[in-house]
């Protein structure tokens, strides 16, 4: 069992550092792969691929980067960067690709909590080169962060962060990042943050894209979640680019234009977040991940 608690850790983008080791055992329920699926296809055709590949079978290309939480030595080995605060991250063997999983907890309580891991992707592969991003993941949720309903707050799930503009762009800060979260009222939604426009008429750019899915829906079985940024428009539409979100076993949210804003402007500027941010009030929760893929082309 490993068990990482502490304030922050590093590890290079192929290798492992160190970390101090800490707890009890964290594995989770026994779970299956999901008999749900999603037709594959591009944005405007069908709906986005919820398959994975597994990471023996993908080609050596930092464009392709694939983590099914199996490395011997450690389970964030292939991270870049690993953050805690009042957080865990450990493994678990009731995974959806065997040996093991990722498996992520937060203590309940108010204010903010971290624990997530970190991928530079944009500082291996020329970002301003490619068309198209698909980061997707599988996730379940052994402990939810909101047993009711109300309240306030929110949990990111996972977070793709772009380019910094130089210009304030959402909520007087200068961001470019696509947000997943679950919230209190139950629902999971991805947020879109500075996007859609460019700078310096964008201040504000804030477009929330819901899903049916509801944690229960995650409830001891994984499911397949896939964020996807393309440069090509929805269906006569002259947008530069679009966002698309689907989920596993359910309807994927439509074709979001992204006006003539550039995700793929800098070719240095990519990272992304894998796990548990918690702002707000929020329960004791445990969420796994497992066979995560980030594709360019």
């Amino acid at each position: 069992m490993f068990v990482v608690a502490g304030a922050c850790s590093s590890f290079d983008e192929a290798g492992a550092g160190t970390s101090e080791e800490a707890g009890t055992s964290l594995d989770g329920a026994t779970d299956g792969a999901s008999s749900d699926a999603l037709d594959g296809g591009p944005p405007d055709s069908a709906s986005l691929d919820a398959g994975f590949i597994p990471c023996a079978k993908r080609a050596a290309d930092p464009a392709h980067f694939c983590d099914d939480f199996d490395d011997p030595e450690r389970v964030d080995a292939k991270w870049k960067s690993a953050t805690l605060d009042g957080g865990v991250i450990a493994e678990t063997g009731a995974a959806l690709s065997a040996p093991r999983a990722l498996l992520l907890r937060l203590v309940g309580g108010d204010g903010q909590s971290k624990a997530f891991l970190r991928s530079n992707r944009g500082g291996l592969v020329d970002v301003s080169a490619k068309n198209h991003l698909a980061v997707s993941f599988s996730m379940r949720i052994d402990s939810a962060p909101y047993a009711v309903a109300g309240g306030i707050g929110y949990m990111h799930l996972a977070l793709i962060e772009l380019d910094a503009p130089p210009c304030d762009s959402t909520a007087g800060q200068p961001q470019r990042q696509i947000e997943l979260s679950l919230f209190p009222d139950g629902s999971l939604g991805a947020a879109l943050k500075g996007l859609r426009d460019l700078c310096p008429n964008d201040a504000g750019d804030y477009a929330p894209l819901a899903s049916t899915a509801k944690p229960v829906d995650f409830a001891q079985k994984f499911r397949r979640i896939t964020l996807d940024v393309s440069r090509v428009p929805c269906s006569g539409s002259s947008a530069q680019a679009t966002v698309r979100f689907a989920v596993e076993g359910f309807s994927e949210v439509g074709c979001q234009s992204l006006g003539m804003g550039d995700p793929f402007a800098h070719g240095t500027a990519l990272t992304v977040q894998l796990g548990l941010f918690a702002s707000g009030k929020w329960g004791d929760t445990a969420i796994a991940y497992d066979d995560v893929s980030v594709d360019f082309d």
